[in-house]
């Protein structure tokens, strides 16, 4: 079964909520049949960024909206990261819960952890949020199976630090990845910054005490342009496969075909990298999420 959404234009009282069709599986060369069609959100704008199944079968969505009705409760400020879990069978939503400070807050990609609890990895804006930094910051909190927040942080520097996806590590803590352009400063102080406008940022989160960046776990990669829309899988040797778009052909950055190549990366458990390859034809090619048994992209 797979999932498309997108943006509602006709549900009476609610213009702008958000539109969740579910299908069956199918025959290729078939239409897929509808097994269920419903409209989430409110009043305001409500987009989802990503989906994912959980343990029971369900699926938990997460994005942001500006709503303060319907489906979604009081708005902190701004726009909120919104996550929602709907029922698989029939599309209906059993919690929903919004997060953030006093700005613009976004989830890209949640995930059920190894103990059935959720995490949830993307951008914030808002300075009231633990440990802001400046402009913007990557996003993390971490909630219950129910979705009630356990803790939230921001992490960055000086400059535009964003959050796109993450996964579990053995030990239990999380591998965020990203980009970032803070140079030597804030939580990447002392981290070598390649230049340009971005780089792919990867970093370990301590799961416990004061969830921070773990000591020799938080690394920059790329070359003197643009690495950016960064994943991330695990590998079955404890490390880990990133992917980002570039468009540099200098630094760490080799046999870039021109244009943007999408950038392949292998890192073992420490964040060491073993190997790296630029895919790609002379025009821009990109790859999107990873999967540990396929690549999938969810729009």
């Amino acid at each position: 079964m797979f999932m498309v959404f997108e943006k509602s234009k006709a549900r009476a009282g609610f213009p702008n909520s958000l539109l969740i069709l579910g299908f069956t599986n199918f025959i290729f060369a078939q239409a897929p049949p509808v097994q269920w069609l419903w409209s989430q959100g409110g009043t305001g704008d409500d987009f989802v960024n990503g989906v994912v199944e959980t343990s029971d079968s369900n699926y938990v969505f997460s994005g942001t909206t500006t709503s303060t009705d319907g489906d979604v409760a009081a708005n902190n400020g701004g726009r909120d990261a919104w996550i929602y879990k709907v029922k698989k069978d029939s599309g209906t939503i059993i919690w929903s819960h919004n997060f953030g400070g006093n700005s613009n807050d976004q989830i890209w990609r949640a995930m059920q952890t190894s103990n059935n609890e959720l995490a949830g990895i993307g951008v914030t804006s808002s300075a009231t949020l633990p440990s802001f930094h400046s402009v913007v910051d990557l996003y993390l909190l971490k909630m219950d199976a129910m979705g009630t927040l356990q803790w939230q942080k921001s992490y960055g520097g000086s400059g535009t630090d964003w959050g796109d996806n993450m996964v579990q590590a053995t030990n239990g803590n999380f591998i965020a990845c990203g980009k970032t352009n803070t140079n030597n400063n804030g939580d990447l102080a002392g981290i070598p910054y390649n230049g340009g406008v971005s780089d792919l940022w990867v970093a370990e989160i301590d799961t416990g005490g004061t969830h921070n960046i773990v000591a020799g776990r938080n690394k920059c990669f790329g070359g003197s342009l643009v690495e950016d829309f960064a994943s991330i899988a695990n590998t079955s040797d404890g490390g880990y496969i990133v992917s980002c778009r570039t468009n540099s052909s200098d630094g760490m950055v080799l046999g870039n075909h021109g244009g943007y190549d999408s950038w392949v990366l292998k890192l073992d458990a420490s964040l060491t990298v073993r190997w790296s390859k630029c895919y790609g034809e002379r025009a821009t090619t990109s790859f999107g999420m990873f999967s540990r048994t396929r690549t999938e992209t969810l729009s």
